[in-house]
């Protein structure tokens, strides 16, 4: 199985960096999200978990780096979510991590309803916004 790697190209919407490394599990996702045609970008990481869970079989660890996501993105975050909460549920090993902007306080509500939504344990590391020079 191949990896997943998708370098934006960021002209009138922006869509996130990925990774998703196949001989690892680990899967993150960085930047921002507020791209034209959001189902069709992220039904393609959808696809690739789906083939991941199905061929690889393996524990999976799902790092979240957004700054920014519009709400048609926040729709599909969650599906992804509650695919990776149905992959747990047949006994494999879940991480999620999502690294939160501490300048970005609402962004834990949403953290935290995507939990309650999905009932997937996020765990939520704070990093420093990057200072102007």
């Amino acid at each position: 199985m191949e990896d997943l790697v998708i370098i934006p190209n960021n002209t009138l919407y922006i869509s996130p960096q990925v990774r998703f490394l196949a001989d690892t599990g680990v899967c993150e996702i960085a930047g921002e999200s507020f791209m034209e045609s959001v189902k069709d970008f992220y039904d393609t990481l959808m696809d690739w978990l789906r083939r991941y869970m199905k061929d690889i079989d393996g524990n999976i660890s799902f790092h979240i780096r957004l700054s920014y996501y519009n709400s048609s993105s926040s729709r599909c975050i969650l599906d992804m979510l509650r695919l990776l909460k149905g992959y747990e549920l047949q006994g494999h090993q879940v991480e999620v991590v999502w690294y939160l902007d501490t300048a970005e306080d609402y962004s834990i509500e949403d953290i935290e309803d995507f939990s309650i939504n999905t009932g997937l344990h996020i765990h939520i590391i704070p990093i420093q916004p990057a200072k102007a020079l």
